[in-house]
């Protein structure tokens, strides 16, 4: 199953000490200051795996690698982390670039 096989390239990415979250599709306000966070804070990078466009299998496999790569980072740097990150990367962005900032 195309889940597990994701979860197994995660756990491998975690044993050489590289951190990734995968996405695809179209992205919401603030995935730009969250990937900037993400990066330069954690050395967590976000590698865009496919556009609009995504196949059920790519789907799963993406879903299985994310679950374990959120909880392997959440071991690492503490349960609900990408949470409040992502909170702060949407407050980063409605501050400089949102409606509120006019």
């Amino acid at each position: 199953c195309a889940y597990y096989g994701g979860k197994f390239e995660a756990h491998f990415d975690v044993m050489n000490g590289a951190y990734f979250i995968r996405i695809y599709g179209t992205q919401d306000a603030g995935i730009l200051e969250y990937k900037e966070i993400l990066s330069d804070e954690f050395g967590i990078e976000m590698v865009a795996v496919a556009g609009c466009i995504v196949s059920r299998e790519l789907r799963e496999k993406t879903l299985g690698y994310n679950d374990a790569m959120e909880a392997a980072i959440e071991k690492r740097y503490g349960r609900g982390i990408l949470d409040r990150v992502w909170r702060r990367a949407r407050s980063d962005y409605d501050r400089t670039r949102g409606p509120h900032s006019r």
